[in-house]
């Protein structure tokens, strides 16, 4: 507003200033004393609000620099601040890292165990055949009907089934577990090198990393230790059938041999069955640990996302001025 009545005031100033100087109609009309009059009170109002107007715009400028200063400031501020919160957010997330590879190295651990002492079992699907075939015939005959103890025979085909198909998870995991590493170790080399050089694109890198492949990573290490649990039960469970059938085929029906019914052989097994029990008590508490630290890193990564996008806009906007 002021603005407006300081222009009003100079132009009215000068065109009565300049006009009394050069119109000479007005010396006939007012008198030379009056045009000198004019001049001698128009005048000086005419320049003063000339540099009324002058300082105005002068200090405005200055405060819109110094605006413009302070808000930059201000941005560089919260930049340093995204920087320290994403800092302190990876070195938590770090914290679980160890406990991810070591729960998934225990899971490689028993895989290679299990494909070595148990998959042997089922690898030939013709042995599995014979194997079923087997155990149809046994008990399609009407002493063994009568036999209680028999009823495992009935599921031992479903059993077989579903370890097929656990066995065939076992292998996917092998891939998981180096995924993981991979991710878990890209993530770790560029916290390195970010620790060095202090670049933002790194961070912008790790972020990345982070909310497009680690955290899907540990969500399928948390579904496969709940898988693994499954697993071991389903093997013990037919490591037992199997020696049901055994123990009633060698007495009753000796001419349906499905298995080695050896002394050997059981000691073996009963061998398997107690490591599979270490490996499950090993393992089954591991779903619920990794689910509590998954809470907390969707926590984390989202506080890095958030800080991460904040200071890529800063960028953007200061690589503008």
């Amino acid at each position: 507003m002021i603005d407006i009545l300081l222009a009003i005031v100079s132009t009215l100033a000068i065109v009565l200033g300049i006009g009394g100087l050069i119109k000479p109609k007005w010396t006939l009309m007012w008198g030379e004393k009056t045009r000198k009059k004019i001049l001698i009170t128009y005048l000086p109002i005419c320049l003063v609000t000339l540099f009324l107007l002058w300082t105005t715009i002068e200090t405005k400028g200055k405060t819109y620099k110094r605006t413009s200063d302070i808000s930059q400031e201000e941005m560089f501020n919260k930049q340093k601040e995204s920087i320290r919160v994403i800092e302190t957010e990876l070195d938590k997330l770090a914290e679980n890292y160890v406990y991810y590879q070591v729960t998934s190295e225990l899971l490689l651990k028993q895989t290679n165990w299990i494909n070595e002492k148990v998959v042997p079992y089922f690898e030939n699907i013709e042995g599995i055949k014979n194997i079923t075939d087997k155990a149809e015939n046994l008990s399609k005959l009407s002493m063994v009907k009568q036999v209680s103890k028999v009823s495992p025979i009935g599921d031992l085909s479903a059993t077989i089934s579903e370890t097929i198909i656990y066995i065939k998870k076992l292998r996917e995991f092998l891939e998981l577990n180096k995924e993981i590493n991979s991710s878990i170790n890209k993530i770790k080399t560029l916290h390195e090198e970010y620790d060095k050089t202090k670049d933002i694109v790194v961070l912008q890198e790790i972020n990345k990393e982070l909310t497009t492949n680690y955290i899907y990573l540990i969500g399928d290490l948390e579904k496969f230790t709940n898988e693994s649990i499954d697993i071991f039960d389903t093997f013990a469970t037919l490591i037992y059938q199997k020696q049901n059938i055994k123990m009633f085929a060698s007495d009753a029906i000796d001419v349906v041999k499905i298995w080695d019914n050896s002394k050997e052989q059981t000691s073996e097994e009963e061998n398997t069955l107690e490591q599979l029990e270490e490996n499950k008590k090993d393992i089954e508490n591991a779903p619920e640990e990794i689910q509590n630290r998954m809470k907390l890193d969707y926590e984390y990564i989202l506080k890095i996302q958030s800080e991460t996008e904040v200071i890529s806009a800063f960028n953007e906007i200061l690589s503008k001025n």
